[in-house]
């Protein structure tokens, strides 16, 4: 075998490490969902790397439908954080991830039982547009904070993997070979960014550092997507609880400036709470919050109307 395909199995291999020492920065939180669909990506690239080699002696098609499969796999991590909130995060996987792979791959499937497996896969042009679109889509989320790069690139990794079923990039190998670097800078980028705001949070002394640092976090973890839902919540909550601050893309800020921001903050923090718990352990939030005698989310005094 070259010596171009150990390295890129090697930077495969450690791009796996990567994914796995991350896990626990998905302990306790709904994203660890998509957690296990970025190890399955990862393992599914290295298998089509592998898989590729003259000497596994697999047929054309199966080659570059494995090829195809790792490509759509990049996709489901993103997808996966769609459907992120509790309680229907494990529905999410069955009726939405699941569905939308088979969905993908199907056109894939038929050319190789068609050709029995000897004719390279080709997608046709719906085909190719259906899965460009979910790929914008998917990348769409992460972007505006923190994991603009690595959603870019992650996107970038996924069309580059596709490029073995793309008519007009068939014959041009080396670019499936270019989207494992790609995804590795990807992940080393991901972790960077949440474990910047892990070791933030040991650091802020004040409510309203801690409370803009997780609300950074959430944000980078969960995207733009789901941010913005909860700050109309938040607005909802503002309004009716008559709030002394409002929660911004930037974090708390106080209404009036003669008003303290941490004791307007104090009186907000149950529903702050409350609208994490549906992606973040309760206990690991007050914890970094510095609140004692923690609580579940049913727990906070939140109105009836408002649930």
């Amino acid at each position: 075998m070259p010596v171009i395909f150990w390295l890129l199995a090697a930077v495969a291999t450690i791009n796996c490490g990567q994914v796995l020492q991350q896990r626990t920065l998905h302990i306790g939180r709904t994203s660890l969902f998509a957690w296990y669909w970025s190890l399955t990506a990862a393992l599914g690239l290295l298998t089509a790397l592998i898989l590729a080699q003259p000497a596994v002696a697999l047929t054309p098609a199966t080659i570059s439908g494995m090829q195809y499969l790792a490509a759509i796999l990049m996709l489901t991590p993103a997808v996966c954080m769609l459907g992120a909130r509790r309680p229907g995060v494990s529905a999410w996987q069955w009726f939405v991830v699941l569905p939308m792979i088979f969905v993908l791959a199907w056109p894939a499937a038929i050319q190789i039982v068609n050709s029995n497996g000897r004719t390279p896969v080709q997608l046709s042009l719906p085909a190719l547009s259906g899965g460009i679109l979910a790929a914008i889509m998917s990348a769409a989320p992460g972007l505006g904070r923190g994991m603009t790069i690595p959603s870019l690139l992650q996107l970038t990794a996924a069309l580059l993997a596709a490029s073995p079923v793309i008519p007009l990039f068939a014959q041009t190998t080396w670019l499936f070979a270019a989207a494992i670097p790609v995804q590795l800078l990807s992940t080393i980028l991901t972790g960077n960014c949440l474990r910047h705001h892990e070791s933030q949070l040991q650091t802020a002394t004040t409510l309203q550092q801690k409370t803009t640092i997780l609300w950074l976090l959430f944000q980078d973890l969960y995207g733009m997507i789901w941010a913005q839902r909860l700050m109309q919540r938040a607005a909802e909550f503002e309004r009716s609880e008559k709030w002394k601050c409002s929660l911004t893309i930037d974090g708390f800020t106080a209404l009036s400036s003669d008003t303290e921001t941490d004791s307007a903050i104090a009186d907000a923090l149950p529903a702050f709470r409350w609208l994490l718990a549906r992606f973040l352990d309760p206990q690991w939030v007050d914890t970094q919050l510095g609140i004692s005698n923690a609580t579940s989310p049913e727990a906070c005094q939140i109105p009836k109307q408002q649930r």
